[in-house]
């Protein structure tokens, strides 16, 4: 809570926030194998699905907002958020990244050099391939 406003949800190790211009953010808990991890994934969006249903709230899995301008996005009232956007204002284009773009972020965790190299190798692979 902020300002007396919901902006993000936990349970457990799992929680659930609000990005700048509404994004989701999904942060799990350290897991060990991608089995575990896709599990938590379902389970993440099923909840997310639900409340969302619940209030009439859509989802598009796309990296960027294509439609909206940039006054037309509704802010998340968070103040480390005024911070970030005051200096991107600045910026140039930082705003529009800030509040129009999603990514994918993964931690990965690893023993050694091999295993390191062995779990980047595998994460270049399985990135989201832009196309036009």
């Amino acid at each position: 809570m902020e300002n007396e406003r919901i902006i993000g949800l936990k349970q457990g190790m799992q929680s659930v926030s609000l990005e700048p211009g509404g994004q989701l953010e999904l942060s799990g808990a350290p897991l060990e194998t991608l089995h575990q991890t896709c599990d938590e994934l379902r389970s993440h969006l099923y909840l997310v699905k639900t409340v969302a249903e619940e209030l009439g709230i859509g989802f598009l899995g796309i990296g960027y907002e294509p439609k909206s301008s940039l006054e037309d996005v509704t802010t998340v009232p968070k103040k480390r958020y005024d911070f970030i956007r005051d200096h991107l204002v600045r910026a140039g284009s930082g705003r529009d990244t800030m509040l129009r773009t999603c990514t994918v972020q993964v931690n990965l965790d690893y023993s050694s050099e091999t295993d390191m190299i062995r779990k980047f190798r595998a994460s270049l692979a399985l990135q989201p391939v832009r196309y036009v």
